[in-house]
């Protein structure tokens, strides 16, 4: 999104994305990951179309340096299980602002996995849901 150009009913946006497990055993070697959570960080570009002297990138990333920002934890229902090398974990994230607060974000989470099972046939799992809610203000409403 472009911070400078956007009008306020771009702030609500829907993303889907793909996180495929990579387990470092060999195929004849079974291992597991459960996913319990998901984290959420955002990247701002200060870059030489407005910051000539100095551009810079703030990161919320947890591989960047820490700054007063933070990441978001969106804790799942129920910890979903990738069983073999390549099972991808299939999501659909829409955030908007609240209708009720301003300084509010409402979010919901579509997940599910694909399982590549051991004769390569991709086995889609049925879609799950959450919802959440995140407060933005630091309390003071």
């Amino acid at each position: 999104m472009d911070l400078v150009s956007m009008t306020q009913y771009q702030q609500d946006f829907t993303a889907q994305f793909e996180l495929t497990f990579n387990s470092s055993r060999s195929s004849s070697n079974a291992c597991t990951s459960d996913v319990a959570a998901l984290v959420l960080w955002f990247d701002v570009e200060f870059s030489e179309r407005f910051c000539k002297e100095c551009p810079v990138t703030l990161s919320t990333s947890p591989l960047s340096e820490v700054t007063h920002w933070a990441q978001a934890v969106l804790p799942l229902p129920q910890a979903v299980r990738l069983q073999h090398h390549g099972d991808k974990l299939a999501c659909r994230l829409s955030m908007a602002r609240s209708r009720s607060k301003h300084r509010t974000l409402d979010m919901s989470l579509e997940y599910g996995v694909s399982s590549s099972s051991s004769s390569g046939d991709a086995q889609a799992a049925p879609k799950q849901m959450a919802v959440y809610t995140m407060d933005v203000s630091g309390g003071d409403g």
